[in-house]
């Protein structure tokens, strides 16, 4: 199961508050939030949201979806993810696939999942980019093929994605998309294993290697 990506990218903001010598209903849900007021967090970025603002439709939704300050809605919350979506914001985009890909408020998708995905993977948001590689070397909803499931996660791979390199080490090790090699394997483990990846820290510790350096 796919999951969607809210928590780090709050953390990200926090310095917008600071950022703007006017304080608007944006920041005001951005200051609420880190203050662990979500229900004034979710009225704050419900006005700035209803203006239009990407980022506050964004974490209005994600409040819906975990439930913070607000009656936990999948259906509320793809609507909002939709709303920045429609609008070009990437996280949104991706976290909307993830939607249709778990069928959490909206009806199961592989179909919707990859559209959504593709448009933030064009944007070079490298989950949503690791996300295709995965439904590539699944054949969902595309003709299973190892070298697009390899051609996208190496570009998440450039953009420092541990997810990505874990997989990678996964198809240098049964060799799908690339050649087999072991020792390029465990190069891609531990090189996502020291971004704290936890799959490939067990994939290592399977391998008999505890350490990833």
């Amino acid at each position: 199961m796919k999951k969607t990506i809210f928590g780090f990218v709050m953390a990200n903001l926090f310095f917008l508050s600071f950022c703007s010598a006017y304080a608007g209903p944006f920041e005001d849900g951005v200051a609420a939030y880190k203050s662990k007021n979500y229900g004034q967090a979710a009225t704050s970025f419900r006005v700035a949201a209803n203006q239009g603002n990407t980022k506050a439709q964004y974490f209005l939704a994600g409040l819906y979806e975990q439930g913070k300050g607000v009656t936990q809605s999948f259906e509320q919350a793809a609507t909002w993810y939709r709303k920045a979506a429609d609008l070009g914001y990437a996280n949104a985009q991706f976290n909307l696939g993830n939607l249709y890909y778990n069928g959490q408020g909206v009806t199961q998708s592989y179909s919707q999942a990859f559209s959504w995905y593709q448009k933030a993977a064009n944007q070079n948001y490298s989950s949503a980019q690791n996300s295709l590689g995965s439904m590539y070397g699944k054949g969902q909803s595309v003709e299973r093929s190892n070298a697009l499931e390899v051609y996208w996660y190496q570009k998440a791979v450039d953009l420092g994605n541990s997810h990505a390199m874990y997989n990678m080490g996964v198809s240098a090790y049964y060799g799908k998309g690339v050649p087999q090699s072991k020792d390029m394997a465990i190069s891609w483990f531990k090189k996502s294993a020291a971004l704290d990846n936890k799959p490939a820290k067990a994939a290592l510790i399977k391998l008999g290697i505890t350490h990833a350096k």
